[in-house]
């Protein structure tokens, strides 16, 4: 089985897109950000889907490369790291986001605004590592085949 280059590339635009809108809201202060149900709000949401599509990513270059089954979305960004598709800074800032996204998802009723507003900046910093990361790994082991 291949990787689908489309299905992976069309991921990481989304996660590109969620990485600008995270931009917008990386200089409020958390003063403002706490108060303002719409910055919160749209943060949050930028931040899951970002994890998601890190998840999904994982998940299908591991089931298309045979890599194995991952029980958890943490263990998908460790078979990443593993396989040296991604370094192991960027997968412990990809762990972090996983979590976070567990938080939002789940712990919904007891997220805390100071965590995901200081999690804005190491998200996109995040994003544009692992868009790197990938395109590097599409050109080298996939787009060669």
């Amino acid at each position: 089985m291949t990787v689908d280059v489309t299905v992976v590339r069309r991921r990481l635009e989304r996660m590109l897109g969620e990485a600008r809108v995270l931009r917008r809201f990386q200089a409020i202060s958390y003063e403002s950000f706490r108060n303002d149900d719409m910055a919160t709000r749209t943060v949050e949401r930028s931040l899951q889907v970002i994890a998601q599509a890190a998840i999904d990513i994982a998940g299908h270059i591991i089931s298309q490369q045979r890599w194995g089954v991952p029980g958890e979305y943490r263990e998908a960004v460790l078979t990443l790291q593993k396989q040296s598709v991604i370094s192991d800074p960027l997968a412990s800032e990809l762990v972090h986001l996983v979590g976070m996204r567990n938080i939002l998802v789940h712990g919904y009723l007891e997220v805390d605004l100071g965590l995901v507003h200081a999690s804005i900046g190491p998200a996109i910093a995040c994003v544009e590592s692992f868009v790197r990361a990938i395109e590097k790994y599409l050109r080298e082991s996939v787009e060669t085949e």
